[in-house]
């Protein structure tokens, strides 16, 4: 039994291992091994606490493994490990193995907060009795730095996935008790790898919560911080795909700061060195992050095409293109996500690049394309659907804003309330709620517009009216963020349409909205057509027509 029992420990050691060096394959077959051994050692009468413990753990480990391939099978190993591990870890004088291993499960649940707001209060809960099991073992007295690291990456998980819903407060005061721990592990032990990534993934998480607090600046600060985190796992080992996805997020984030503050050419830098290790992380995992990549790269792309370099914007696509294409040798039949995303992105981005040279028809076209190809896709799992969703969200906004402006207001509502749902589904890939609630805003407005021109007044009122009210919320604690008078000025002409009443005095608020925008913001294509479309419907100065 112990013989058979320490093999299984091996293969559980071995799985681990696989995982952080991107081989999920190997690794969960590593796993279901363990746990085949261990349950037939259940099965011959084994019920003792050591093999109950590492078949939880066993379990545990595989759900880590499928959760990294965002496998939906990954959640139901955590369950089982919950039921094999809490009697144990739960009962007067549990041993320090049975609490550990429960704590490592209630931590992996953490970790699936990250995927959508399916798992969002069972991960919060999760994350937070992790760290208070973590705190009753010693982990802020420093006695045992492996409980200490254990309570910062449980507490990562839980603030990232706070971030994530727009709970900004709690994120930075959370974030920095676990910052507290993260560092002093590492004033003890400077290279502890999991305390490293705790103190990064906390870092990215604290950004997120400066940008739900309309604060570039700040965000900046946490953005730079974690770079330097994720550096030095990387030193550690330059291949290892969680620092290297880790360090393009910092990346992009920095350059979201730079976008919010209107400095656009030096956010589109920042984001084009995001990509190097995000390709990187791609070829590691042999083509993972198909989604998260195709998102963050097609943002990319899209800012560089408002920002006037449409040459820019498809050599992004392009680029992007290779990241995500699957790798010689293996086969991807043509109907599957990651076939279309290959095909897709490109397209895309001509769509965009398109409607920002004026060719609505063209753009228009190009978009629908990409939308009925999407529709007939099939996705199988998180990743996959997060990947169908992203193009689907850009596609379904450019054709929806073509079709706006070609007078085709029915195919114009439609198309925004598609982009309106898959947004919302994106939001866990976007590292703060606040991004989704802005995005969809955007996509609201343009909805409110389509509804009123055919007539439905109130129901348009209805879509723009907490549009218009989150964002007078927005400007009365913008911190320096550019684009969010403008973003009010978008809504209060949208509202315009569906108030008679209240027009004139709406548009002259839009207006000079619009006016008082930066000189570099004046420029772009897109805010001179809204200056001339506020423009010609305000009355003239006389109150005439």
């Amino acid at each position: 039994t112990t013989t058979v029992r320490n093999g299984a420990l091996a293969l559980i050691d071995h799985a681990k291992a696989l995982m952080y060096l991107g081989d999920f394959g190997t690794g969960t077959q590593n796993a279901d091994e363990a746990i085949r051994l261990l349950e037939s050692l259940r099965r011959r009468g084994d019920g003792s606490p050591a093999t109950r413990v590492a078949l939880g753990t066993a379990y545990v480990t595989r759900c880590a493994l499928l959760d990294f391939m965002g496998n939906p099978d990954g959640p139901d190993a955590c369950r089982r490990a919950v039921a094999i591990l809490r009697p144990l870890a739960e009962r007067p004088g549990a041993t320090l193995a049975a609490r550990r291993a429960y704590l490592e499960t209630l931590t992996q649940i953490g970790f699936e907060g990250q995927y959508g707001g399916v798992y969002y209060e069972r991960s919060v809960r999760a994350a937070r009795q992790a760290m208070h099991i973590a705190s009753e073992l010693g982990a802020k007295d420093f006695s045992d730095l492996e409980i200490s690291a254990d309570y910062a990456q449980a507490g990562a998980w839980r603030v990232l996935t706070l971030a994530g819903h727009d709970r900004s407060r709690e994120v930075l005061r959370v974030g920095n008790e676990v910052l507290a721990v993260a560092d002093g592990v590492l004033e003890r032990r400077p290279w502890y790898r999991l305390a490293l990534h705790a103190k990064e993934l906390t870092e990215e998480a604290l950004a997120g919560a400066a940008a739900g607090e309309i604060d570039p600046r700040e965000e900046m600060k946490f953005a730079v911080q974690g770079q330097q985190t994720a550096l030095a796992l990387l030193q550690l080992d330059p291949n290892n795909v969680a620092p290297l996805y880790d360090f393009g997020t910092d990346l992009a984030t920095a350059g979201d700061s730079l976008w919010a503050r209107g400095r656009l050419g030096e956010a589109i830098k920042w984001y084009g060195r995001s990509l190097a290790p995000w390709g990187k992380a791609a070829k590691e995992l042999r083509g993972g992050f198909v989604g998260e990549i195709g998102f963050i790269t097609t943002q990319m792309g899209y800012r560089q095409a408002v920002a006037g370099d449409p040459t820019g914007a498809l050599r992004t696509a392009a680029r992007d293109q290779r990241l995500i294409e699957p790798n010689p040798g293996v086969h991807e039949p043509p109907d599957s996500v990651k076939s279309l995303a290959v095909a897709l992105e490109p397209q895309v981005m001509e769509a965009e690049v398109t409607y920002e040279r004026g060719d609505l028809a063209g753009a228009s076209r190009l978009a629908a394309q990409a939308i009925d190809r999407l529709r007939v896709a099939k996705p199988v799992g998180y990743f996959q659907k997060l990947a169908r969703a992203y193009l689907l969200y850009y596609s379904s906004t450019v054709y929806g804003r073509a079709e706006y402006r070609l007078g085709q207001f029915a195919a114009a509502e439609a198309a925004e309330r598609i982009a309106l749902k898959q947004r919302k589904f994106l939001s866990p890939a976007a590292l703060s709620e606040m991004s989704n609630k802005r995005d969809s805003a955007e996509i609201s407005t343009w909805l409110s517009m389509a509804l009123a021109r055919q007539g439905q007044l109130h129901e348009a009122a209805q879509v723009i009216g907490p549009v218009v009210r989150f964002e007078q919320s927005l400007l009365a604690r913008d911190h320096g963020d550019v684009w969010v008078p403008y973003e009010l000025a978008r809504a209060l002409y949208a509202q315009s349409l569906s108030a008679p009443a209240q027009r004139n005095v709406l548009l002259r608020r839009a207006a000079t909205l619009l006016k008082g925008l930066p000189p570099r913001l004046q420029s772009l294509h897109d805010v001179r057509e809204w200056r001339q479309r506020v423009s010609q419907t305000l009355p003239a100065p006389h109150g005439g027509a």
